[in-house]
C-alpha cells in the first residue's frame, strides 16, 4: 500500500536571523508557503514592525522530499541576500519605521520632554500582557496576520519547543478564515491546538499562541481567553 503524503507534509524550514547594522537591530525571517500561492517570503522588522518584504513567487507547490530539499537551498540563498543587502547598506535609518526616524529623535515634542507623560501601550501590548496574566500561562507568541513571529529569536525558540506545529505553522493559522474586502484580517477566536497546553488566539490582525506550562484545575482555558479577547474589542 502506497503511503500519499499531504501538501502540509513538504515544509522546509524557514531561517530567522538577528542582524545589526549601526544601532539599529534587525529581525529577518524567511519561510516557504505554498498558500494561498507558493511563495518564499522574507521579512524585516524592526521591534516588531515590518519594514521591507521580498517575495519570491513559486511556479507550483512542493510535492516531494527532493523538491523540499532543494527548496531548503533556495530558502537560504535568498535568505544569505537579504542579510548581505542589509550589512552592506550605509544607512541604518532606513531601517528605522517612520516613527522612530532620527530627524524625530531630535526634535521631540514637548510632550515627549515631560518626564510625567507617558504613552498608552499599543492594543497588541496591551493583549500580550492580558493573556500572559491568565493563570498557568509560561509563555505568549506574538505573530502579525500573515504568521511571521513578531520579537527577534521568538521564530526559533517556537520552532524548539513545537516542531510538528511550526511546520505546519500556516496551515493551522488557516483554522482562522480570511475576512475578503478587510485587507489581511481574518476571524477572531481561539483554538485549542493541544489540550490544556496550547492555544491559537486570533485577534483579527494578529495571533497569539498561549503556552500553558502548569494548568490551572479550576481554569476553564478557552473561556477565559474568549472573555479576554472580547473583553480587548
Amino acid at each position: 500500500m502506497r503511503m500519499v503524503m499531504a501538501t502540509s507534509d513538504f515544509i522546509p524550514a524557514g531561517r530567522t536571523s538577528l542582524v545589526k547594522n549601526g544601532p539599529v537591530a534587525l529581525q529577518v525571517q524567511t519561510e516557504y508557503a505554498y498558500r494561498p500561492q507558493p511563495r518564499i517570503t522574507t521579512t524585516v522588522l524592526n521591534e516588531g514592525q515590518v519594514v521591507y518584504k521580498i517575495e519570491r513567487g513559486l511556479k507550483r507547490k512542493i510535492d516531494s522530499i527532493e523538491g523540499m530539499n532543494r527548496m531548503d537551498s533556495v530558502i537560504r540563498q535568498q535568505h544569505a541576500q537579504v542579510l548581505e543587502v542589509i550589512n552592506d547598506s550605509q544607512d541604518s535609518s532606513s531601517f528605522l519605521p517612520a516613527k522612530q526616524s532620527p530627524k524625530q529623535e531630535e526634535t521631540p515634542t514637548p510632550q515627549a520632554q515631560s518626564p510625567d507623560s507617558t504613552s498608552p501601550p499599543s492594543p497588541e501590548k496591551r493583549m500580550v500582557e492580558q493573556l500572559a496574566g491568565i493563570p498557568g500561562v509560561s509563555r505568549v507568541f506574538s505573530l502579525d496576520c500573515e504568521g511571521n513571529f513578531v520579537a527577534p529569536g521568538t521564530s526559533e525558540e517556537f520552532r524548539k519547543s513545537f516542531s510538528a506545529i511550526f511546520k505546519n505553522l500556516h496551515e493551522v493559522l488557516s483554522v482562522f478564515t480570511k475576512i475578503h474586502g478587510f485587507g489581511h484580517k481574518r476571524e477572531r477566536g481561539v483554538y485549542e491546538v493541544e489540550n490544556d497546553r496550547l492555544f491559537l488566539v486570533s485577534a483579527g490582525d494578529e495571533f497569539y499562541f498561549l503556552y500553558v506550562e502548569r494548568p490551572a484545575p479550576s481554569v476553564c482555558y478557552e473561556e477565559v481567553i474568549k472573555s479576554t479577547l472580547d473583553n480587548m474589542i
